[in-house]
């Protein structure tokens, strides 16, 4: 099923399938023999970062000491795929660049780009033994996932988990835009992804107006998300010769990855005018209205006893 709980589903019975399906679905990418590397961690990587983010609503029913286990367990197998990732970014960023270059100066991103997916090469050729200790670690999250309660105080666990991800998204965006300092808009995205994911949990239990503020936490999601590659990008041209020479040339890819910078912090702040524009109580009293369930209609809601894991 989808990444989201049904309009008359049970918020406990819900996450937990979803919890179930997600950690299941990270191993089974990685085990699909029928796709390219590239394709595996795309679509692992997409499925962990899912998982990810119902771990952080859990730890109170899941128990500290498992939740834990299971997010380190994640966390694990994000470093190990995201070795691949930055490879692919690494080519990603620099297409980009070369698209938005002058043409006179389009051949000097041209051979970044190159080098880059000679890196990724590298990269793939070392990966089969990193796929296989994900593998067996996805297994040992999955048993660990099987640990979670049927029933919870789901409610209670979406409101804290979006106090702290709006407010602390809120305090990062303030950072940012009174410092312009990349590690704050970096911790910004961090939230804002999270505060996403849990918009889409509940998209089917809000209003239709819901989908403008999931389709702007996405397009903001994006922006940050570019502004750190051209971060990332930069840091590793100043710090590799072998990538761009001489070194005018990597002072343009720098000049150039900032001003490209520029324009998507001016695009990401104005995002946040309207993302970010209540104080986060009133934020989160806001979207606890999403499955607030009326008193008359309690008695209607059937409960799911069962949860079966997806394979």
């Amino acid at each position: 099923m989808a990444y989201r709980l049904a309009a008359d589903e049970p918020i406990d019975n819900g996450l937990r399938r979803i919890f179930l399906e997600e950690v299941g679905k990270v191993r089974v990418a990685l085990d699909d023999e029928t796709k390219t590397a590239e394709q595996r961690v795309f679509k692992a990587r997409k499925r962990l970062k899912r998982a990810r983010s119902v771990v952080r609503l859990l730890k109170r029913p899941l128990g500290a000491k498992t939740q834990t286990r299971v997010a380190d367990t994640l966390r694990t197998v994000g470093r190990a795929l995201a070795l691949s990732r930055d490879a692919d970014m690494l080519v990603t960023t620099a297409d980009f660049l070369t698209e938005s270059a002058a043409p006179t100066r389009r051949p000097i991103f041209a051979a970044l780009g190159d080098k880059a997916r000679q890196r990724v090469e590298r990269i793939r050729n070392n990966a089969h033994t990193d796929m296989e200790n994900c593998r067996m670690l996805m297994r040992a999250a999955e048993a660990d996932a099987q640990r979670l309660p049927l029933v919870f105080d789901a409610e209670t666990v979406f409101d804290e988990a979006f106090q702290r991800v709006y407010g602390r998204g809120r305090a990062y965006l303030q950072v940012a835009s009174r410092t312009g300092q990349a590690e704050a808009f970096h911790d910004w995205r961090k939230y804002v992804k999270q505060r996403w994911h849990l918009s889409l949990l509940l998209r089917e239990k809000r209003s239709a107006d819901f989908a403008d503020v999931i389709a702007d936490l996405s397009q903001l999601g994006k922006v940050l998300g570019l502004d750190h590659d051209l971060a990332v990008l930069e840091q590793i041209v100043m710090a590799s010769p072998t990538l761009v020479s001489p070194l005018k040339n990597r002072r343009l890819v720098r000049d150039t990855a900032r001003r490209q910078q520029k324009a998507l912090r001016r695009r990401a702040l104005a995002l946040a005018r309207t993302l970010y524009r209540d104080p986060t109580d009133k934020a989160a009293a806001l979207f606890a209205s999403a499955y607030a369930i009326p008193e008359d209609l309690t008695p209607a809601m059937p409960r799911v006893r069962e949860v079966c894991p997806a394979e």
